[in-house]
């Protein structure tokens, strides 16, 4: 008995920490690695302590009451260790643990079922035993490269999956009665009926993952069109700013002659101070329109005369170091996408700085062969260091209502098979894109 209840030790250990590495893999952490250390342990010890107490005392290899009490208990270490709040840390939680009892479940119905059909003892794993101890050793043993594969894909998904959190929720809702049903038909003996049940289950889990799969895709058909039209928005505002320097230069030099016409009385009557302040006041009209070519590329050109007026108006300083661009194979609705979201972003973070951190945007574009390289680097408030999803997370109210210009930049990098960076460096934050953005 001692073999089994070391086994059965080790397995519900490892399956709570199977539960705080998703959590981790998720939304990371906000503890120092030794806090989360000592709050993995924590939870770890307290989850298999009860399973034991519970085996010895209540003689129950599965327990509705335990499993919500290791729920609870892994809510509040993910709550205190990493970067999610009570509801994600439920819907996580809940999910996993209720998935790996299922799991456990549908094992023990294929054992019995294969057992009973070879003749032999068909309930050498629903109670304490070496048979059991063995299995649920083997089970743990296979939890550990899971956890560390699972982990490692939940990182590069995360952004993806907390899209999805209501739906992952609903989903450990109803898996909870399912898991609830089978365990009780367990403690009864009765698994020799559990074939059918099980076949309706998994149709039915079947049906609700492709129900949930569709609505995903529908949703990101309506997420790409609201990208496509805020894209054809920004292109007519680029084109009305363009309309309205090109008006404000065509009504400068209409007016040229009268200028020049009484800069030259000014000058015969020596007025040369009166003259002089003229003189700069239309040279100060001129440069309010002056379009300067940063890259010898048209489009983009204008996105940058644009975002570097309203940055200037702002009073924040901007820099642009820029190869030739002129032959990039990007399109209008691209280029706008791309820079504009970017620097709209720098110049939203550079705002909020305090008067005493510089307010500077530096943008440099180069190319690399056929790939374009673009660093965008702001400041930003020094509390914010620390949070390397500012530029993932939209700081506007009705966040549903908004975001959408990340997920353009996102998918503009996707198509042209090229990858984003962030940088954080004391008060200093940097996006580095790098993207196919040359046709040769």
């Amino acid at each position: 008995m001692i073999f089994y209840y070391v086994c059965d030790y080790i397995n519900i250990a490892l399956k709570t920490w199977l539960a705080l590495q998703v959590v981790d893999g998720i939304y990371g952490a906000k503890r120092s690695k030794k806090q989360i250390f000592i709050g993995q342990v924590i939870a770890i010890t307290l989850a298999a302590l009860l399973q034991i107490i519970n085996e010895i005392y209540m003689h129950l290899p599965f327990s509705n009451n335990l499993l919500l009490i290791i729920i609870i208990i892994g809510i509040i270490i993910s709550v205190s260790c990493y970067k999610c709040n009570l509801y994600n840390a439920l819907w996580v939680n809940l999910l996993t643990e209720v998935s790996l009892a299922l799991v456990d479940f549908f094992i023990l119905t294929c054992v019995y079922l294969i057992i009973d059909w070879l003749g032999g003892r068909r309930d050498i794993l629903l109670f304490a035993g070496i048979w059991r101890g063995c299995y649920l050793l083997i089970y743990a043993i296979l939890l550990l490269p899971v956890g560390c594969i699972l982990k490692s894909w939940l990182i590069g998904k995360k952004q993806e999956i907390l899209r999805h959190r209501n739906k992952a929720l609903v989903l450990g809702i109803l898996l909870l009665p399912c898991m609830v049903y089978f365990q009780k038909i367990y403690l009864q003996e009765m698994v020799n009926i559990l074939f059918y049940q099980w076949c309706f289950f998994l149709l039915t889990f079947l049906l609700i993952v492709v129900i949930f799969f569709f609505n995903t895709i529908w949703q990101k058909i309506e997420e790409e069109s609201k990208i496509q039209r805020m894209e054809i928005t920004m292109l007519e505002e680029n084109y009305q700013l363009l309309l309205e320097n090109y008006n404000q230069k065509s009504i400068i030099m209409h007016d040229m002659k009268n200028h020049l016409r009484t800069i030259s009385a000014m000058i015969k009557e020596s007025r040369l101070e009166d003259c002089e302040s003229y003189i700069g006041q239309i040279v100060g009209e001129i440069k309010k329109s002056e379009n300067v070519v940063w890259t010898n590329h048209k489009i983009l050109d204008l996105v940058l005369n644009m975002k570097f007026q309203e940055a200037r108006k702002a009073k924040i300083k901007v820099r642009c170091k820029s190869d030739d661009m002129s032959d990039l194979s990007l399109s209008a609705g691209e280029i706008c996408s791309l820079f504009a979201n970017l620097l709209d972003n720098a110049i939203e973070a550079s705002m909020k700085c305090p008067i005493q951190i510089e307010r500077m945007i530096n943008i440099v574009c180069q190319r690399h062969g056929s790939k374009l390289f673009v660093s965008v680097t702001n400041f930003m408030k020094k509390e914010m260091n620390s949070q390397t999803n500012l530029f993932l997370k939209t700081t506007k109210k009705e966040e549903e209502l908004h975001g959408f210009g990340l997920r353009s930049v996102k998918r503009i990098i996707h198509e042209r098979e090229g990858y984003m960076k962030i940088k954080i460096l004391g008060e200093q934050f940097r996006i580095i894109l790098y993207l196919n953005g040359f046709s040769n």
